[in-house]
């Protein structure tokens, strides 16, 4: 007993000394990001008044080659917004202005060239973030990071939107201006705090530097290591936000030999609706792929599937809710194969590219098939809980034995703890038309159940399904 008394008033002791010296260690304070009304020219040269006014978010530190000492080369990066856009400005020192990019092509990949990228969290949860980025050349690329961001595989660089840039070389450092429409970012109305990061690539130094101190051990673009920034006044909602796409296509030919001709017209749309400042709707009606970039060709070796990423814009914002289940297919960063290496991570309950593709019992091999319509909520409902409901029927060309297919997909997560989830899906695939002996069943479903945990530090991750 005397000993049992004793072992608790130590403990005692320790969490009264640890909670002592906490109260010590100074909370990190919020940026304030003050609210202007000067309009902004965009020239990348910060002539505008308010930009002297306002402080840098922050020094830098370095992530490579050490991890615990500031940057070299600092980057001041400077935040201000109005009821319509956020107005984000860097000023990226360097050693000389021999600047390093392989490509002018956006959504380019940020490591061997020189870069800056910025990633807000708008949810203030540490785990979904939209990130924008540029170079000392001014081109540009974006992203969603979605499951804290812990891998590259959480990043979808197909995701597309409206923002401006503009960047300008000078001596020893060079400047880029960005305009970041509000309605472009998915944001709960009246909120005031945002997690804010940046990280930077820098070729002639050989740095790589990060807005807040992280260790190499944790991959550059984690969104546990972000700070936090508080708006002058609370973000209203920017209206509805509303796109419509309309298109249509024509096509004659003419055989000059039996002078027969043919001729085809296609109609259709694409829509995006914001429900709410979280909660997105996606529509389509007899969508045109054209415009969506090829896939790389590969020589597939093996015996399993070539996995290519998402490119179509229909499918792309809030992905991770669909084809995140189970598996890496949703990769911009590494080659399509990449799933295959990696061990455990091949299965996936449900992959996007599938459809619009049906066997062709003619040839043997796999075709395209029209998409008739598709319907897709998703996002945000709270700061916790992220919905996605999706359903889409594909065409049918019974001279080649393709019949019309349904596709539905619903999954639901559910944020616990600090930046872990739960989540679960329901995916069910019917055959219109299906007769008995057809090549494939009249329908088929899976669900399954995920979590995922990541500590606050990064330092545990674990996939349990």
């Amino acid at each position: 007993p005397i000993q049992g008394k004793t072992n608790n008033q130590m403990r005692s002791f320790f969490v009264l000394l640890f909670a002592f010296i906490s109260n010590l260690i100074p909370a990190q304070e919020n940026y304030l990001v003050k609210k202007i009304t000067e309009p902004l020219v965009l020239d990348a040269e910060l002539s505008e008044s308010f930009w002297k006014d306002v402080k840098p978010v922050g020094k830098m530190w370095q992530y490579f080659p050490k991890d615990s000492v500031y940057a070299e080369y600092d980057t001041e990066i400077y935040l201000v917004y109005d009821d319509k856009n956020i107005y984000l400005a860097a000023k990226a020192y360097s050693p000389g202005n021999r600047y390093v990019t392989p490509s002018l092509r956006r959504d380019y990949r940020a490591g061997g060239n020189d870069n800056i990228t910025f990633v807000f969290d708008t949810y203030h949860d540490n785990t979904n973030g939209f990130m924008f980025g540029t170079n000392p050349f001014g081109v540009m690329r974006e992203a969603l990071f979605f499951n804290g961001g812990t891998d590259n595989s959480f990043a979808n660089l197909f995701w597309d939107n409206k923002w401006q840039s503009k960047s300008k070389i000078y001596e020893g450092y060079f400047i880029c201006e960005m305009i970041i429409p509000l309605s472009t970012l998915r944001y709960k109305e009246n909120s005031k705090v945002w997690n804010f990061k940046s990280y930077r690539f820098d070729t002639q130094s050989n740095e790589t530097s990060v807005l807040k101190r992280m260790p190499q051990s944790v991959l550059i673009m984690a969104l546990g290591f972000t700070v936090p920034i508080e708006f002058e006044f609370p973000l209203k909602k920017n209206g509805r936000n509303i796109s419509f796409i309309p298109y249509a296509s024509g096509n004659y030919t003419l055989d000059q030999i039996t002078d027969k001709s043919q001729r085809s017209f296609n109609i259709g749309a694409d829509a995006k609706i914001a429900v709410t400042s979280g909660l997105n709707l996606d529509l389509t009606v007899n969508p045109d792929f054209s415009t969506v970039e090829a896939d790389r060709q590969q020589v597939n070796l093996t015996r399993f599937d070539i996995t290519f990423p998402e490119q179509r814009q229909f499918f792309i914002e809030n992905s991770d809710m669909f084809t995140g289940f189970g598996s890496y297919l949703n990769n911009p960063f590494l080659p399509p194969s990449s799933a295959l290496i990696s061990g455990n991570q091949i299965f996936s309950p449900f992959f996007s590219r599938k459809i619009g593709f049906a066997f062709d019992t003619v040839t043997g091999t796999n075709v395209q098939t029209p998409v008739v319509y598709g319907a897709r909520l998703s996002g945000k409902i709270d700061a916790d809980w992220r919905i996605g409901a999706m359903n889409t029927l594909t065409g049918k060309d019974l001279s080649r034995g393709i019949k019309s297919s349904n596709y539905s997909v619903v999954s639901a997560s559910r944020r616990v703890f600090d930046r872990s989830n739960v989540a679960a899906i329901f995916v069910n695939k019917s055959v219109l038309d299906h007769r008995e002996g057809d090549h494939e069943q009249a329908y088929s479903s899976v669900a399954g159940l995920e979590y995922n945990l990541q500590s606050r530090n990064n330092k545990w991750q674990r996939s349990e399904e």
